[in-house]
């Protein structure tokens, strides 16, 4: 091994051992491992050289990456943790409009780098994030309608597969791998490099955020619809519903439905009249908190509904949303004993007129994403049969809305996971 390698191997990670704190918080999740061995990687080099001495049969390789779904737990199989935060090198290409970043850059880091340059590329609203995740999820950030999802915007990526390959992947070379990685929320191997697109965005935006009473619930996302079927690209907004009581700046409400969003264009009184106003008054608000702000202040200004510290959601993506099955949702939100939070995104604009066919993210006809989110911290066994009942009423419409589309996009997917991954080591 080189001596930069750094590896700490120990029997179970405990809670208060020492990757669970300070920039190794994002770890606790595998507190509950068998055999693990952990190693902090500094370049490219390094990791081709720890896949080479751990990838064997049985050998689960994971690479925390600072998302919500960071739970994994092992089975009696050896697991592998590879630590990429050390490798956070941005460089910002001008005149290209090109993010080259390594993979333990974060949202917050990415954000403040090309920012400094007037330019930007859409990211999901979450600080602590590693970008490399939101390529294989998708990425849904407020700039969505405007320049489509996170993984919309890779030119290319750097891959060490397996057998300790380092490939490079775009539309020309290994356009299958590049196909696949991204928007499958599946692992091929360890993402050490991408290459982003940028798009000029001036400093200030608007950050739409206001409470309404959750009575007017169903007028609220009738209206909704309405609106987003003619919205434009420069906008994008999202409700939050949620038992926790809600605060927007100065009010709070215990009761209450929350829209959030950011309209990224040019203001002027035409259009604050004709596309702001109405997005503000789909009820009459509790409180009206929008405000232009610097568009780095975003992730701080929505800071509190996207902690997911411990949290266990499930997401859902449907064409349209049934009122009956909505009502039946929010009745089990307001009566759930345990802290429950609903995301309800629109999807609109770029995201949806991109290709089905370009990535391997399977949702383009979806005009919604529903993200239930619960605190388990104290009652696990309460918070799943929870999320089983609610997840019982909402897939019942969701099964009703897939499209053939999804299971050519499984098929090939899994054929990608064969070549490249063969083992399934990289979860």
């Amino acid at each position: 091994m080189g001596q930069n390698v750094k590896l700490i191997k120990v029997q179970k990670i405990e809670v208060d051992h020492p990757f669970n704190s300070g920039t190794h918080k994002e770890m606790d999740g595998y507190r509950n491992s068998y055999s693990t061995v952990m190693f902090t990687c500094k370049t490219e080099t390094e990791v081709i050289e720890v896949i080479k001495k751990v990838s064997q049969p049985g050998q689960r390789l994971i690479i925390p990456d600072g998302s919500f779904d960071e739970n994994i737990v092992s089975d009696n199989n050896e697991l592998a943790i590879i630590d990429l935060s050390s490798m956070n090198a941005v460089h910002i290409d001008e005149v290209s409009k090109i993010a080259t970043i390594e993979a333990g850059v974060t949202a917050a880091q990415l954000n403040r780098e090309t920012m400094a340059y007037g330019l930007v590329t859409p990211l999901a609203p979450i600080s602590k994030m590693k970008i490399a995740y939101m390529v294989t999820s998708g990425g849904f950030g407020f700039l969505r309608g405007l320049y489509g999802l996170t993984s919309d915007n890779v030119v290319g990526l750097n891959v060490v597969t397996a057998t300790g390959e380092l490939l490079y992947v775009n539309r020309f070379e290994h356009p299958d791998l590049f196909w696949a990685i991204r928007g499958s929320r599946k692992s091929f191997g360890v993402v050490t490099k991408l290459e982003l697109k940028l798009y000029p965005l001036k400093t200030n935006i608007l950050a739409i955020d206001v409470l309404y009473d959750v009575k007017d619930f169903q007028q609220i996302i009738q209206r909704a619809e309405e609106y987003r079927n003619n919205a434009v690209d420069e906008i994008t907004f999202h409700f939050v519903l949620t038992n926790m009581r809600q605060t927007n700046k100065n009010n709070s409400a215990s009761k209450s439905i929350r829209l959030i969003g950011v309209f990224a264009g040019e203001l002027n009184k035409k259009v604050e009249e004709e596309l702001i106003q109405p997005l503000l008054e789909l009820a009459t608000p509790i409180a009206d908190n929008t405000e232009v702000i610097p568009y780095e202040e975003i992730e701080s200004k929505y800071a509190q509904l996207f902690d997911g510290t411990n949290a266990m959601r499930k997401y859902f993506f449907m064409t349209e949303l049934q009122g009956e099955t909505l009502q039946m949702v929010k009745d089990y939100v307001e009566q759930a004993l345990i802290p429950v939070t609903i995301h309800l995104l629109a999807l609109h604009g770029q995201l949806k007129r991109t290709s089905r066919l370009d990535s391997a993210f399977k949702f383009r006809d979806a005009n919604y994403l529903v993200i239930v989110e619960l605190n388990h911290n104290q009652s696990p066994e309460k918070a799943q049969e929870w999320l089983a009942a609610v997840s019982e009423i909402v897939e019942a419409d969701v099964i009703t809305q897939k499209n053939s589309s999804e299971d050519f996009t499984l098929n090939k997917v899994l054929e990608m996971k064969i070549k490249y991954d063969p083992a399934n080591q990289f979860d």
